[in-house]
């Protein structure tokens, strides 16, 4: 679990322990930790990295950011069911405040951004603010390297000091960078792509100047582009539950071990349909064989693609879906109109 949730690399030594580690997991006998699989919605024996990673390590985590660690490491050892049962509720309830603070401090971001679009001039992102939780700022961090594909710095101020998170993509790593700068830093620490510090406020502009001017010196453009990378084409007839199992020989899936992405050329059978406000189920046709795809956050692309026997360029990962029995859907990472 802390291999994963730190976002350890799941290769060589890692991916074995992980993989036999989930195993045993599924079988565990801690009360603390079966309430909290349960709390989460996950059934044991569809325990993985995934859960792990998405459900299991944020409310887990969440105790490290706005309340006592302790009571994590109380809620693994514990004994008594009743009390186990309690302390999983107050994990989830302390998760979903941690989300409602997330939530306030993306807001303010938006703004920031709106307000400063020159923030997106340099190569890399530092922004900061007096109203951020320092226990949140990590999330936000990671999030907005992710989707800017930049290394970012947020920065939770409070009166002559501020609480850094970094997060960088792999054509910069941090630690060398900051050993540059640390004649302006209190502290820092961390591995090359994740990593934390302390500075005056009185050196926070020197700082962000050097900072920004070595991720001009050695990222370039084509660096800072956001990117899907995929790992093979299919056709329709290679998207079988035996090409799942296989793909599963592959897992653990995380950090430096990727969930493969393949794509094909199809023609939509009719046109996308919104759902949930934020996403889209795409009806995908090839050679008499259907599929439907769903592409999470894509409903602002609807409009694009509301036309019958447009071909689109998907790319996605199969998965199972148990709705209504057993069915492959397909999960769109993206796409693009290969017809006007």
């Amino acid at each position: 679990m802390g291999t994963i949730s730190d976002m350890g690399a799941l290769i060589g030594e890692n991916r074995i322990l992980v993989r036999y580690g989930i195993r045993q997991l599924r079988k565990t006998k801690r009360i603390g930790l079966a309430k909290l699989v349960a709390i989460c919605g996950i059934d044991m024996n569809e325990l993985c990295s995934y859960t792990i990673a998405s459900k299991i390590a944020p409310r887990l985590n969440s105790l490290g950011r706005i309340d006592d660690p302790r009571k994590g490491v109380e809620l693994l050892l514990i004994r008594n069911a009743q009390i186990a049962e309690k302390m999983a509720q107050e994990l989830d309830l302390n998760n979903m405040y941690r989300q409602q603070i997330e939530r306030t401090m993306s807001v303010d971001v938006e703004d920031l951004f709106i307000q400063q679009p020159n923030i997106f001039a340099g190569k890399a992102i530092i922004i900061h603010s007096e109203k951020w939780h320092p226990g949140v700022i990590p999330i936000l961090a990671m999030r907005l390297s992710k989707i800017y594909n930049r290394p970012t710095i947020v920065l939770a101020m409070d009166k002559d000091k501020g609480k850094g998170s970094l997060r960088s993509i792999p054509e910069f790593p941090l630690l060398d960078v900051l050993k540059e700068c640390q004649d302006l830093l209190e502290s820092y620490g961390g591995h090359d792509f994740a990593a934390g510090l302390i500075i005056k406020a009185a050196n926070l502009k020197a700082f962000k100047q050097r900072f920004v001017n070595i991720a001009e010196t050695k990222l370039h453009s084509i660096d800072v582009k956001t990117k899907l990378y995929i790992d093979a084409e299919v056709k329709f007839d290679d998207i079988t539950f035996d090409l799942i199992e296989s793909i599963k020989l592959l897992e653990p899936f995380g950090n430096e071990n990727p969930q493969p992405v393949l794509y094909f050329n199809a023609k939509q059978a009719w046109p996308p349909r919104v759902f949930g406000k934020m996403h889209l189920k795409l009806y995908l046709e090839q050679n008499d064989r259907m599929f439907e795809g769903i592409a999470y956050g894509k409903s602002a692309m609807s409009s694009l693609i509301r036309k019958k026997n447009l071909m689109l360029s998907v790319a996605f990962t199969p998965q199972v879906s148990h709705f209504q029995g057993q069915s492959i859907q397909l999960v769109i990472r993206d796409f693009k109109i290969l017809e006007p």
